[in-house]
């Protein structure tokens, strides 16, 4: 944006020119032709169940072998 007063570029946020000390007058935006709001859409997603179960099971079982397998060296060192 340029002062007004004397054409000096000004900084943004600023409320008088650094060159002149010109209050600066921000443009008021006229907006005669509102854009129409655009429906938006929702979709539902539908998540898979995760088999939490048969996983557990699977993770039980591994730390359970690695126990077994844990006692069965120490015994045997």
């Amino acid at each position: 944006m340029y002062c007004r007063k004397c054409g000096s570029q000004t900084i943004e946020g600023t409320n008088f020119c650094g060159v002149c000390g010109e209050r600066i007058v921000l443009p008021e935006i006229q907006n005669n032709d509102p854009k129409p709001i655009e429906k938006i859409e929702i979709i539902e997603v539908k998540e898979e169940p995760i088999e939490s179960k048969a996983s557990l099971e699977v993770i039980l079982g591994i730390i359970l072998i690695t126990m077994v397998l844990s006692v069965l060296l120490i015994g045997v060192l």
